[in-house]
């Protein structure tokens, strides 16, 4: 896999109003997914708009520019990468260049982690991730085009729904989507285990078999968990303050929110959010060799 998908660098880079990504090209690939906010940019001699949740993927010798609103930020995560594989390329170079993506924003923080940490064999595991999350945007874009050859026709190929703690290649059954479906829905009102049994139409008995199998967690530790994993994502991604994090996310206070994110994440909010922010805008070198070029035009340089 690391011969065919070659990551290069990545990194949480946020745009300020105003900033813009002056015109350029390169030799290798580009994927910026928008975590948050908007931005207008130009590629393929077209105008085009980037926003939450899409995925701006841009082929080498593209040319290539962006332009924030004065009153408009840009969160993104951005991974740069070669790939060698002809027909890969070819299928990549192909596509829209924005496409939807909500895969991205899990497995480019999963890369960006990887490199950080740089354990043995890094650069394969991070080259084995962005394959994967590539060949689902190329089977995205053979489904959207309505080309029968990328449909997943069997219950086999179709996308299953997942979590963090269950096995990646083990579908959920309908017991454990109906549970994440209700926490997804509901994770900012008051639940309790009759509450998560009435709304599945489960008996909470069943729901904790079911729940314990799949994920290793009751239904109840699984509800906190999901919580927690969205906190994480306001505080990382937002500019909301603690509070109203604690209460979008189902936390009657923010002592109580305090009290349990430090013992499951074993720092407490403020000091997790404080590590993650000083992480942005910084240079993630999964090829040492690489040298990145930053082209920003920061707003005070206008």
């Amino acid at each position: 896999m690391a011969a065919t998908v070659d990551v290069l660098w990545i990194a949480r880079y946020d745009y300020e109003p105003g900033w813009k990504l002056q015109e350029h090209q390169h030799d290798f690939f580009q994927a910026i997914h928008a975590l948050a906010g908007d931005a207008n940019v130009e590629a393929h001699g077209r105008a085009m708009k980037i926003g939450e949740g899409k995925l701006w993927l841009i082929p080498p010798g593209t040319g290539h520019a962006m332009r924030l609103d004065e009153d408009r930020g840009l969160r993104t995560l951005d991974v740069k990468f070669q790939v060698s594989d002809p027909a890969l390329r070819a299928a990549l170079s192909a596509l829209p260049p924005i496409m939807p993506c909500p895969e991205a924003e899990a497995t480019l923080e999963r890369i960006r982690r990887e490199g950080l940490a740089r354990r043995p064999f890094f650069r394969h595991r991070c080259a084995a991730m962005l394959l994967e999350l590539l060949i689902d945007c190329i089977r995205w874009g053979l489904d959207d085009a309505g080309d029968s050859i990328g449909r997943a026709e069997s219950e086999d190929d179709a996308p299953s729904a997942q979590v963090s703690g269950s096995d990646p290649g083990s579908p959920l059954d309908e017991v454990c989507q109906a549970l994440l479906l209700v926490i997804e829905n509901r994770m900012a009102s008051p639940l309790t285990g009759p509450d998560l049994a009435s709304l599945t139409g489960y008996s909470y008995s069943h729901l904790d078999e079911r729940s314990r199998a799949a994920f290793g967690a009751t239904p109840l530790q699984l509800l906190m968990r999901k919580r927690i994993e969205q906190a994480c994502r306001l505080m990382r991604y937002s500019d909301w303050e603690l509070k109203r994090i604690a209460a979008a996310v189902g936390f009657k206070s923010i002592h109580h929110f305090t009290r349990r994110f430090t013992e499951l994440v074993g720092r407490s909010p403020a000091a997790w959010r404080r590590a993650e922010r000083e992480g942005v805008r910084q240079d993630v070198y999964i090829d040492e060799r690489f040298t990145n070029r930053n082209v920003t035009i920061r707003s005070d340089h206008r």
